[in-house]
């Protein structure tokens, strides 16, 4: 038991849930762009997704990459910010690849190559896939009564007297290191004041 605690446990990236991504993770399958993006150097790679995210790392990779082609479920990058579509659309080797979804990804035979096909059985041949369909807060340990919003940030407001919460488990916030410092020194000063209010 305690008079107060702070909930801090981040958030991950949302994992492509198909056949051979997670055999092939650190093995052609990336989730971080700035991480791995340099192995991929003058090579042809996709990036899964279509918001800010997706498109910021395809505009990273095109820098690295001969070829860069973003698949996108749906048929335009309606998620994404203007300026950020802008400057995709003004990269000449980043190709936008709509309407489209995978199924499965493997080696192809004994090279490092990738195969992904779609939905449709097409296959696109690759050296590396980078996902960037969003994050989800690490709340499994909450219990039900505790708000989320859709991506199981935790809602402050919310919260019962004594819980305080930081980082990238707090909804509304920029997934980023300074908002998440912000909200840690937030959490702590709020936790403070709440138990100087409480009787020793």
């Amino acid at each position: 038991t305690t008079p107060a605690i702070i909930m801090a446990t981040g958030a991950r990236a949302r994992r492509l849930e198909i056949d051979g991504a997670r055999e092939l993770l650190g093995a052609g399958v990336s989730y971080c762009a700035t991480c791995d993006g340099f192995f991929y150097s003058g090579k042809r790679v996709l990036v899964i997704g279509g918001g800010n995210s997706a498109l910021n790392d395809a505009l990273y990779l095109a820098d690295l990459a001969q070829s860069v082609q973003i698949i996108y479920r749906k048929p335009s990058f309606t998620r994404a910010e203007a300026i950020v579509r802008d400057r995709v659309a003004a990269r000449e080797n980043i190709k936008p690849v709509f309407n489209t979804e995978l199924k499965s990804i493997r080696k192809k035979d004994d090279s490092d190559e990738l195969v992904a096909t779609t939905t449709d059985g097409r296959e696109i041949i690759c050296d590396g896939i980078f996902v960037a369909i969003g994050h989800e807060a690490n709340t499994d340990y909450l219990s039900e009564e505790i708000k989320r919003d859709d991506m199981g940030r935790v809602m402050a407001d919310d919260l019962p007297r004594g819980m305080f919460v930081a980082g990238d488990e707090k909804s509304g916030i920029k997934m980023q290191v300074a908002t998440a410092v912000g909200t840690g020194c937030s959490a702590a000063m709020d936790a403070i004041a709440y138990l100087n209010t409480k009787d020793n």
